[in-house]
């Protein structure tokens, strides 16, 4: 999959803004680092890894396609136990039936001007983040709570305002809707929508990033049982997130070949000016600093392993008639501490003999998730279906789609034991 990496100027400070300036005490993790991968270590190394090695099954998700609730390309998903959540706001359960939409874009009470809104579900309530922090009810009624994500009050002191221009996602952890505010910290807010805790997640220095860097595959709160999990690429850790706080679970390591944190972090936003303006731009110092180094962009746990999507990494790629950035992927055996660099990133799909399957949407509750739309199976089908190879589903999946169809989740079950 390639990477394709957007670049938003905003107009904003870093970190969060108080409207008389004052600053906030943050808390400052301190990491115990006792769990370590060394993915440096197989950089350099690739390995054929065959679906069956890992996993039991692979299950065929099309979902629905109906008028109100037509996807479009620029789509991203996220997983429930109960549903798939889509952006903006529609929900499908696991069979692929749609079940509805919850909330709606719009400037009045209940609604929410970003088209890009994404859905959060509890045992109790669902709740939208985009402009605006909004609660509803198990059947979707809007509760009357709701609150600007650019003036959130501290649940302490209630003349502190935050004021959240760069919050890329949220989670839920416990009793709390987690916000991170890119790069630098983690706002919790409480079932009052007030800010109860603020966790600094970068070391303290004046941050220049010049922009958000995002991708809509991005996870930063990736689920595994019960728990939150938070990783950053500027941060080696992988937290678990409780409602008050963060704990260290594992580290990666890459030694010399990490993107460094002094560059993308503190100086990003004019050394890329500067790269722009340089009849040079192969020797400038961003370049030289950075090319080919490494950012670990999504980290994933399931009971057996952790997958880890990592790039090397070339600004302006296209510009300098590079190669386009692709993730790559490995995974770790929690169980024999072996680190494997997949070939390609690319499992081999020795059930279905499908397209190679990259894990897009990473691992939920013991499932490897991929999304392809309807015409990409069947091209793939029309130009294996004379090997003989293709197995009676895939071949009768591909044969009943329609091309504008909505997407198809390709849902890989790993093992439950080893």
């Amino acid at each position: 999959m390639n990477r394709n990496i957007v670049l938003l100027f905003l107009i904003v400070l870093c970190g969060c803004t108080h409207r008389n300036q004052q600053t906030e005490s943050v808390e400052e993790v301190v990491v115990a680092r006792d769990t370590v991968i060394h993915l440096k270590d197989v950089l350099d190394l690739s390995e054929e890894v065959r679906l069956s090695e890992i996993a039991d099954s692979i299950t065929y998700i099309p979902l629905e396609t109906k008028p109100d609730c037509l996807l479009g390309d620029n789509i991203s998903f996220r997983f429930t136990d109960n549903f798939i959540l889509t952006v903006p706001r529609l929900m499908f359960d696991w069979n692929g039936c749609f079940k509805g939409q919850i909330g709606k874009q719009g400037q009045g009470p209940g609604e929410d001007p970003s088209m890009y809104a994404s859905l959060l579900e509890s045992k109790e309530h669902y709740y939208t983040v985009g402009n605006k922090i909004i609660e509803y009810d198990r059947n979707g009624k809007y509760t009357g709570k709701e609150v600007s994500v650019y003036h959130l009050c501290s649940a302490q002191d209630s003349s502190r305002v935050y004021s959240l221009f760069r919050n890329v996602e949220e989670a839920l952890a416990e009793n709390s809707i987690v916000l991170y505010q890119y790069p630098d910290s983690l706002i919790w807010v409480n079932n009052d929508f007030k800010v109860h805790h603020v966790t600094r997640v970068v070391e303290n220095g004046n941050i220049k990033v010049g922009g958000i860097f995002s991708n809509k595959t991005d996870n930063f709160f990736p689920r595994y049982k019960n728990k939150t999990l938070f990783y950053n690429f500027y941060n080696d850790t992988v937290f678990s997130v409780s409602s008050n706080g963060l704990s260290p679970e594992w580290i990666i390591d890459l030694g010399e070949y990490k993107l460094p944190n002094e560059i993308t972090l503190y100086k990003l936003g004019p050394l890329m000016r500067e790269a722009i303006h340089s009849s040079a731009m192969n020797s400038s110092e961003l370049m030289t600093k950075t090319d080919g180094k490494i950012a670990v962009s999504n980290v994933y746990e399931s009971d057996h392993y952790l997958f880890l999507f990592y790039y090397k990494n070339y600004y302006f790629a296209a510009s300098r008639n590079l190669p386009p950035q692709k993730l790559q992927l490995a995974i770790y055996d929690k169980q024999t501490k072996k680190l494997t660099n997949v070939k390609e990133a690319r499992l081999i799909d020795d059930f279905h003999n499908g397209p190679k399957f990259f894990p897009t949407y990473g691992a939920f509750e013991e499932k490897l998730i991929s999304v392809k739309w309807p015409y990409e199976l069947k091209d793939y089908v029309e130009e294996h279906r004379s090997s003989g190879k293709l197995s009676p589903r895939l071949i009768e999946l591909a044969d009943n789609l329609k091309n504008d169809d909505n997407p198809v989740l390709i849902v890989v079950h790993l093992k439950k034991k080893m």
